[in-house]
């Protein structure tokens, strides 16, 4: 084991005789590559961890939705909802340009005509289809195919 003198960090080191072995000093590495492959392996255990503990934890499962056939047509002052599907929707909400809501208890198979006047906002106001166009509507139902909920948009 050799011997290094060490330095004092400030003043006079003529009065300084300390000694240490050469082990406790940190020479340059003898292999630059393994410094390389040693820092590559750390960037990516800081990379790939959080990626498998994100991986470990449980994600909630959506409720799964059936989708629903229906044929939509206008009138003058009409929704004309054609249920194409095999079953009857039940607990049906109907949302017209965003902004205005029809519900009903059930929507049976095959067509049904629903007043534009019956489509109401949150204020009570009637959808006006002499001012307004309806630009997008979507069906909610609560109980489809299996007691399921389903949804259609149309825009």
């Amino acid at each position: 084991m050799s011997l290094n003198p060490v330095r004092p960090p400030h003043g006079d080191t003529s009065k300084f005789c300390a000694v240490r072995p050469r082990f406790f000093m940190h020479p340059p590495c003898a292999h630059p590559q393994l410094s390389t492959v040693r820092a590559l392996l750390i960037a990516l255990c800081v990379i790939a961890c959080p990626i498998v503990v994100s991986g470990c934890t449980h994600q909630p499962t959506a409720i799964e939705t059936q989708d629903l056939l229906p044929s939509i047509s206008f009138t003058k002052r009409h929704i004309i909802v054609d249920n194409q599907n095999d079953y009857v929707w039940k607990n049906v909400s109907i949302t017209l340009n965003k902004q205005y809501f029809y519900s009903s208890p059930i929507v049976p198979r095959g067509p049904s005509s629903l007043p534009l006047s019956e489509f109401r906002d949150v204020q009570g106001a009637a959808f006006d289809a002499v001012q307004s166009i309806p630009r997008q509507l979507v069906i909610e139902v609560q109980e489809g195919f299996n007691g399921q909920p389903g949804r259609f948009s149309w825009r």
